[in-house]
């Protein structure tokens, strides 16, 4: 990998998670919390804290990519980084889609990250090993 690609793969889970915040102050300011719903009529709508609770909660799992993967020094000897977060990942989106039932688009669009989340680690772990199979093997001493 050189420099520059190393770079732009350090980049790109920060610059996900700004597009992100962005969709979710988006969401907020067309659907700010309104305590005059109550009951059912709250369905499908952001509550109180929404917006700090999800880009608390996308900002934290963002810091932990950043920290499993180690873009800066992805090689593809290292096609097992994603494979261990993984695991992590699919019941913390299995969670998070359960408790998206009747919440405000804030949590969709949480869940919608850990979806894109999951899938990018599935194909970046595929990825990793076809690249790593494709790599001349070290003579055994």
């Amino acid at each position: 990998m050189t420099r520059g690609q190393r770079w732009i793969a350090t980049l790109v889970i920060p610059m996900a998670w700004a597009m992100v915040a962005a969709l979710m102050a988006q969401s907020w300011s067309s659907d700010p919390y309104d305590p005059a719903l109550t009951g059912t009529s709250a369905y499908g709508h952001n509550g109180e804290g929404a917006l700090s609770t999800g880009l608390l909660l996308t900002g934290v799992e963002a810091l932990v990519l950043l920290a499993a993967l180690r873009p800066w020094s992805y090689s593809a000897r290292a096609w097992w980084r994603p494979l261990v977060v993984l695991p992590l990942a699919i019941p913390w989106t299995l969670l998070s889609a359960v408790l998206t039932m009747h919440a405000g688009g804030i949590i969709a669009i949480h869940l919608l990250w850990l979806l894109l989340i999951c899938a990018a680690l599935v194909l970046t772990t595929v990825a990793g090993v076809i690249a790593r199979a494709r790599l001349p093997r070290e003579p055994s001493t």
